[in-house]
């Protein structure tokens, strides 16, 4: 989708959205009626010639070109409908749906010469869209004197209607409808039929796209009609002062006129005290509404519903308040104050959060009691294959090691067939081992541990290929913590391993621990193929595994074993080069 495409179908958007605005509005309303029908035609105008300007095929082009033709074709007739409601001068057409009937004969035929191709001939490609080439026939012709006429008569009806005028806000309505419509037909006519039909330049077709000053002008001057006119002191001797809420009247410039006892008793001021004072003085939010420039931009423009701002008490205390607001307007329909309703949130706020306690404080527990029972559940497991596996794997590696030193077997085949059996039982002994260990892995008792003692003693005892160093950076004056040294050792342990099992070939490992206000940290970092982004969430969890061997419990373990110091760690995948395993150490 191209600029223009999109600018055409954010045009459609916003004038179907009016039409339904007016209908509901009042949806028995004739003015209304015929405001929706002209808006909807400039909807499909703009809806059609989104495709016009986006697709490639000139076959579609022409279909997309016939749908956006309803709209050219019948919004003169549908404009000529909604004067003729406006300025009470139905005539014949008084009676029904008489009028736009009637008046819609012309559009249908101009409607459907287009669609067999009779008035525009071709399109043009031009720098930012597709242009339109009219034809030179008859109908061509007929479609521009019916767009004159129709529009013609519209505007003298308009115009000898507020001649007899007497009340200011409805000539401004007159105007408003004046005014766009013929700013709007003049732009289109110029870049659409005038410019194009002369050959000094060829547009794109961008006469929908001003037909949103129109819809403007018409949606305005129509919902503006009749609306109520509130005198500022009446409202608040009358009516401000038995409301339940803190309510808060403001002249146009944001300055507080009056307030009802709600206000004052939440607010902590009296009536005399909040009055003069600016809208900013008393309210507060994160977009600075409530500014000169808030003011003008939001409030004096639109109508707000339910905002949450702050309301600055007596004590300089920020309370949360709902905010509400409508302007208030005379009979010129001119803008003479801004009505603002404050709702108490303080108890919503604390019900919200003493909510979202209990739900977080409910899902820490219901995870624990999962984590728990899963444990559990692994150490009946771990418990029973410890007694039940171990005895019989010790009793088949005493037997090998006798067989290898003690025993009859002389050829290579039978040596290296006793090492596989060896290994075997090494490798179901881990096993075993890492069951238990994660069983345990909460089973802590703590003393104070020298981190880097008990790191270098780890690094010792592990078995590294060459080509693969480990950079270990600990300071000493951080290296003392509280912790269980067996439980420390072993989640050293796991860490480092599943770091050096992510290197493939020659790489490093690095170990740092810092201190920062937040805490102890110590960062394991290699510089391996890192994991896969699907399987991030997956990691810490038991049995959860992406190697061929192993039975994915050595983060597991960490992370049992780090839970119960109260510790916190994390993962950071660097996209393939790599991971980074944060712990954070109270």
């Amino acid at each position: 989708m191209n600029t223009l495409s999109f600018l055409h179908f954010f045009n459609f958007t916003v004038c179907f959205s009016l039409v339904v605005f007016v209908l509901v509005k009042n949806p028995k309303s004739k003015i209304n009626q015929a405001s929706a029908a002209l808006i909807l035609c400039f909807a499909l105008w703009n809806f059609g010639d989104s495709f016009v300007h986006g697709v490639e095929s000139i076959n579609e082009v022409f279909l997309w070109a016939r749908i956006s033709s309803f709209g050219w074709a019948f919004f003169p007739a549908f404009f000529l409908w909604l004067v003729l409601m406006f300025t009470k001068k139905k005539g014949v057409f008084n009676r029904g749906y008489a009028a736009p009937l009637v008046l819609s004969i012309p559009s249908a035929v101009i409607f459907y010469m287009q669609w067999r191709g009779n008035i525009i001939a071709n399109f043009v490609d031009t720098q930012y869209g597709r242009g339109i080439v009219w034809g030179e026939t008859l109908w061509a012709y007929i479609y521009y004197v019916y767009l004159l006429a129709y529009n013609g008569v519209a505007f003298f009806l308009l115009y000898k209607y507020r001649k007899g005028l007497k009340l200011k806000y409805k000539r401004k309505q007159v105007d408003i409808i004046f005014i766009s419509a013929v700013f709007t037909l003049f732009l289109g006519c110029l870049t659409n039929i005038l410019v194009p039909g002369l050959d000094i330049y060829s547009f794109p077709s961008v006469a929908p796209l001003f037909t949103f000053i129109w819809v403007g002008g018409v949606v305005y001057a129509i919902t503006r009609c009749g609306l109520l006119n509130i005198n500022p002191a009446v409202a608040a001797s009358d009516i401000l002062s038995s409301m339940s809420d803190a309510l808060v009247l403001m002249d146009p410039y944001g300055i507080i006129v009056s307030s009802n006892e709600a206000a004052e008793k939440l607010s902590g001021y009296n009536s005399n005290e909040l009055k003069g004072k600016s809208a900013s003085f008393f309210f507060e939010d994160d977009d600075n509404m409530f500014s000169d420039e808030g003011l003008k931009r939001q409030l004096l423009k639109r109508e707000i519903r339910d905002l949450r701002v702050s309301l600055t008490t007596k004590e300089r205390k920020k309370l949360p308040v709902s905010f509400s607001s409508s302007v208030i307007r005379n009979r010129e329909g001119e803008i003479v104050g801004v009505i603002c309703i404050a709702h108490d949130m303080r108890e919503i706020v604390e019900k919200n959060r003493q909510l979202e306690e209990s739900y977080r404080h409910h899902a820490e527990l219901r995870e624990k009691l999962i984590r728990n029972e899963k444990m559990a559940i692994i150490g009946r497991l771990a418990g029973a294959v410890g007694h039940e596996i171990r005895t019989p794997l010790s009793s088949m590696r005493n037997t090998a090691f006798y067989l290898e030193r003690y025993g009859t077997v002389k050829d290579e085949d039978s040596k290296n067939f006793l090492k596989i059996l060896v290994s075997e039982i090494e490798r179901a002994e881990n096993i075993v081992d890492s069951l238990l260990n994660y069983a345990h892995a909460s089973d802590i008792k703590c003393s104070e541990v020298d981190i880097d003692e008990r790191l270098s003693k780890v690094i010792n005892s592990l078995s590294i290929d060459e080509g693969v160093k480990i950079i270990k950076n600990i300071p000493r004056s951080i290296s003392k913590i509280s912790a269980d040294p067996g439980k420390m050792e072993l989640l050293f342990s796991n860490l480092i391993k599943n770091a050096l099992q992510a290197i493939e070939g020659e790489g490093k490992v690095k170990i740092n621990m810092e201190e920062t206000e937040r805490g102890k940290y110590m960062f394991i970092e290699d510089s391996g193929t890192g994991f896969d982004e699907k399987d991030m969430e997956k990691v810490f969890k038991p049995l959860f595994t992406t190697k061929i061997s192993g039975i994915g419990l050595g983060l597991a373990i960490v992370k049992g074993i780090a839970d119960a110091h109260g510790w916190e760690v994390a993962l950071d995948n660097k996209n393939g080069t790599g991971a980074k395993i944060a712990l954070k150490m109270g």
